[in-house]
């Protein structure tokens, strides 16, 4: 059956976790972290857009005070509350972020940005939370990807956006500057170095995409 995502995740929340424990995830978890970190990603406040039950918190190690999770899923957001009391959550979307002051740092990790159903609004809404020279880091589905398995095991349907490197990149261009494409993969490889190099250099072989990119101006300005 297909739903709206948030009616879907409020679904799976209780056990979204157990999915992402083996080493295929783990090896995802750390290119993704690696990509995040050396851009910037983690100084000063971070709006987690899709944040579900928290994920990029063990992740990245956010700090409470410097932590704003948005997602649109009740249950998702309950269980965030409950495994990171400390953090600060609140239900919105992409295309209507609740933070009225601009902050330095927005992410959308593990596809949540492919849910949405107005792209173009969502990266408006973007440029409008971050502060000048604030960075952005957004992980969405790429046409290689056949589906999430979470949502196959639950024989659920949602509808979702498929990107390729160069649409990715083309999006997020006409608001932001510095906008780079990277591919994620993970595969049976001993040396996760050779898996960051691919997606570096061969983004379009990869299931997943993140795009980083730069808000004009400088806070300095």
């Amino acid at each position: 059956m297909t739903s709206h995502p948030p009616d879907i995740y409020d679904k799976i929340a209780s056990k979204y976790d157990s999915f992402y424990q083996d080493a295929k995830s783990y090896r995802e978890d750390n290119i993704v972290s690696h990509i995040m970190a050396s851009h910037g990603i983690g100084t000063g406040v971070v709006v987690d857009v899709g944040c579900g039950p928290g994920h990029s918190i063990r992740l990245l190690d956010f700090d409470p005070n410097d932590y704003i999770g948005v997602d649109p899923s009740c249950g998702m957001l309950a269980k965030a509350r409950c495994s990171f009391p400390e953090h600060y959550f609140k239900r919105g979307t992409a295309e209507s972020i609740p933070v009225k002051d601009p902050v330095d740092s927005i992410i959308a990790t593990f596809g949540s940005f492919s849910y949405c159903p107005r792209p173009v609004d969502a990266v408006e809404e973007m440029h409008r939370c971050l502060k000048p020279g604030g960075k952005l880091a957004v992980m969405a589905y790429s046409d290689k990807n056949e589906g999430g398995l979470i949502l196959q095991s639950e024989g659920l349907i949602a509808n979702r956006h498929l990107y390729t490197a160069n649409s990715l990149k083309s999006l997020f261009s006409s608001k932001f500057e510095n906008v780079k494409v990277y591919g994620v993969r993970a595969s049976s490889s001993p040396f996760m170095w050779v898996d960051y190099l691919i997606g570096k250099w061969f983004p379009s072989m990869c299931t997943h995409l993140i795009v980083t990119a730069t808000k004009g101006g400088s806070n300095a300005a």
